[in-house]
């Protein structure tokens, strides 16, 4: 692995602030799973224009507001329509060094789906950007001792396991059933969806 991948990865499972763009009551387990997580709210940033707080915490009304020249981890929430216009926008004004594209509906729906995500790769390999990423379609990464989480339930005590899927859903299945049934404790998890940039073999 070259040394630009593996500090992406570091990057992305330890950053140093996360924004979740857009946020939304839809994605609140994100939130509360960062809460269980200890992951310092100072450094979480929740943009939505149309939103003043949510669940207790401040929200910006862009990207320009957030008080950080580099974004570790870009949490992208939008509909998929929107996802090429606003990446561009994204990267024009802030530096972002890891990026999970939560969106759905892309190439694992129909072609227009797999015309978005091919466009998204060429943005994504613009040496301008230096920007890796995870998903689309994905739920994330959970690393207890990068303080992150996308669920409440998942332990926060870190422990020796890793491992990566590609479905959301039998990740968190693994790690919660893992946790109750068997008391396992764990260092790194991924559900990294359709593999856009970042694959399992990284």
């Amino acid at each position: 692995m070259g040394k630009l991948k593996r500090k992406s990865l570091d990057i992305l499972f330890k950053p140093r602030n996360v924004v979740i763009y857009r946020a939304s009551e839809k994605i609140d387990y994100f939130l509360e799973g960062y809460t269980e997580q200890n992951f310092d709210k100072e450094k979480l940033y929740l943009v939505n224009s149309e939103l003043d707080e949510l669940f207790g915490l401040k929200c910006v009304k862009s990207i320009e507001d957030i008080p950080e020249h580099t974004i570790d981890l870009l949490i992208l929430s939008i509909g998929r329509d929107r996802v090429i216009n606003e990446l561009k926008n994204l990267l024009s004004k802030k530096k972002v060094n890891t990026i999970h594209i939560f969106t759905a509906g892309m190439g694992e729906s129909d072609e227009k789906g797999k015309d978005i995500e091919n466009e998204m790769l060429e943005i994504l390999n613009d040496k301008r950007y230096n920007t890796r990423a995870i998903g689309p379609n994905c739920m994330g990464v959970y690393c207890p001792e990068g303080h992150l989480a996308y669920e409440p339930s998942f332990p926060t005590e870190p422990g020796n396991i890793s491992f990566v899927f590609q479905s959301g859903d039998l990740h968190s299945q693994t790690i919660r059933i893992g946790a109750r049934r068997y008391d396992l404790k764990y260092s790194k998890g991924a559900s990294i969806g359709n593999c856009l940039d970042l694959q399992i073999s990284d």
